[in-house]
């Protein structure tokens, strides 16, 4: 934040600090805060992702399906499934067979990654503080919807 910034906000808000925010009062920090979105993997959960073999995995499965080609391996493994079920090759049900038999895989493998799967330090326990807090959290993932209800109840 440059100097002119600093002083017009300053004088609306009160002495901010070196980082151009404004002190508040002990506990006042996250008073305004209604929710938080949390991801899931690396966030509040750790495993031995293998997003590398998850895309070469789903590529594997196109070539079953028909797909001939030259891997795009910077596509994550579920933007891959919906490219390669909209290419001509793909058509009346092979998309959607090819889709489920991709999703399968990747489950899959998320489940058999599972018991090496482990709480993030300290994340229970920030999320219980919040939620005692009054503030509503929220889990994002990729994960399919079992493997994400596992991983939570550990």
């Amino acid at each position: 934040m440059g100097n002119e910034a600093r002083a017009a906000v300053a004088g609306r808000a009160g002495a901010l600090n070196a980082r151009g925010v404004a002190p508040c009062a002990p506990g006042a920090r996250f008073r305004a805060v209604r929710a938080c979105i949390f991801d899931l993997d690396g966030t509040l959960v750790s495993g031995p992702y293998d997003f590398r073999a998850m895309r070469e995995q789903v590529w594997e499965i196109a070539r079953d399906y028909g797909w001939i080609g030259v891997p795009d391996m910077s596509l994550p493994a579920l933007e891959a499934i919906d490219w390669v079920q909209r290419l001509p090759v793909m058509h009346g049900g092979r998309a959607t067979a090819f889709a489920r038999a991709a999703r399968a895989a990747l489950e899959q493998r998320e489940l058999d990654w599972l018991p090496r799967c482990h709480p993030v330090e300290g994340a229970a326990e920030a999320v219980a503080r919040l939620m005692a807090a009054g503030i509503r959290c929220v889990v994002i993932t990729r994960n399919s919807a079992r493997v994400a209800r596992a991983l939570l109840a550990q």
